[in-house]
């Protein structure tokens, strides 16, 4: 096995470039795009992804994603977003509130609820949902 050592890591014309630094500890370091299943009723399932090896449906509108390689802690950020196909409605994705951080966000996954904000339904899959993580 051989190893590469650069100060700096550029794209063939020269721009875009990032340090191995910044590359281990800021850049994001797990994504996943998954169709819910909403409008259609089905399973969730992966569209695109970036170092995760598998979802698992864990409620109504609850999801587990499993990092394909770990993270060193549990202080890694999350940015989420889901979305409903046919609805113009507000929504939001949170940790479980019946579960403590410990059991939500692990090093090996994270599980994660979209919230359906409309007051008058209760929540349902979404048709998209996206996570992405940065940290170490």
């Amino acid at each position: 096995m051989s190893t590469l050592k650069v100060n700096t890591i550029q794209n063939a014309s020269g721009g875009s470039s990032s340090t191995a630094d910044q590359l281990s500890s800021g850049r994001i370091r797990a994504w996943v795009n998954l169709d819910g299943g909403g409008s259609t009723d089905h399973s969730p399932t992966i569209q695109a992804s970036f170092n995760v090896t598998s979802i698992a449906d864990a409620g109504t509108s609850k999801y587990n994603v499993y990092w394909d390689t770990d993270f060193s802690n549990t202080s890694y950020a999350i940015a989420a977003f889901a979305g409903y196909d046919n609805y113009a409605q507000q929504n939001w994705v949170s940790s479980p509130t019946s579960t403590g951080l410990s059991t939500w966000k692990q090093t090996s996954m994270v599980q994660l609820i979209a919230v359906y904000a409309n007051n008058t339904s209760p929540n349902r899959d979404p048709d998209d949902f996206s996570v992405m993580a940065i940290g170490t």
